[in-house]
């Protein structure tokens, strides 16, 4: 097995660097460590160096612009490209953050299908959303309503001035279990994937055109301590 980090140091390069420390956190257990130091020992070392591999260099030309603001669309190849990677890195950062005798919200058959598909699961809805505000400490959490089911699973990464959110919906519950705070956030947020049309709340429109990046609405602070709760408390108030 080899040391695999949960995020990649590309990353840290990337966007303002002027924070020292990341702050993940998981079912209300918090985890401080300095930029890139969260690693894991459970992935061996052909799939670290060898497709795991690729799948961080072909996301660095597409995450790095978004995070450093020089671009101002995101194409469709480009939200097949963010999502397969997020997903990797929930992935990762569940070995890392999970003792070796628990499988986490995550289980061992949807590690068996991103190793056989590299590719976004077909029950997962990610999103990206730009933040205006002072920089926060880099927040990374994964929550579920239920570790006996990979069901509703929630992950968010906050970075600088990116955030990505997953969720694996119930797809014969539709985007009701999705959760997410009222108001105009539906106009902070881009459906990254899937890329069908007219996806329940979300204008998604022609999936075969750009994004513009940022959103219409960028997040503020208050906005993204909402979204941790939503996340953490699926109950609350907040369904879209």
């Amino acid at each position: 097995m080899s040391n695999e980090h949960v995020f990649p140091k590309w990353l840290s390069k990337a966007g303002l660097s002027v924070v020292d420390e990341y702050v993940m956190n998981r079912m209300g257990k918090v985890t401080r460590s300095k930029i890139m130091q969260l690693k894991t020992r459970r992935v061996c070392e052909d799939c670290n160096t060898g497709w795991m591999c690729r799948i961080e260099n072909s996301t660095i030309p597409i995450m790095t612009p978004l995070l450093e603001g020089t671009v101002n669309r995101i194409t469709e190849i480009d939200r097949w490209i963010i999502s397969r990677w997020f997903m990797k890195t929930i992935l990762t950062a569940q070995l890392a953050l999970t003792a070796r005798d628990r499988t986490g919200p995550l289980h061992p058959t949807d590690y068996e299908t991103f190793f056989a598909f590299a590719q976004p699961f077909h029950n997962q809805f990610t999103l990206i959303a730009g933040y205006t505000g002072k920089v926060l400490p880099i927040t990374f959490a994964i929550y579920s309503p239920n570790e006996a089911t990979n069901q509703g699973v929630r992950a968010l990464l906050h970075f600088h001035r990116v955030i990505l959110m997953t969720f694996l919906m119930r797809m014969d519950g539709g985007l009701a279990v999705m959760q997410l705070p009222g108001g105009n956030f539906i106009d902070a947020v881009h459906m990254l994937w899937p890329t069908q049309r007219e996806l329940g709340p979300f204008n998604t429109g022609d999936p075969t055109m750009a994004l513009p990046w940022p959103p219409p609405v960028l997040v503020n602070e208050p906005t993204v301590e909402t979204l941790l709760e939503v996340l953490q408390h699926p109950s609350k108030p907040g369904t879209v």
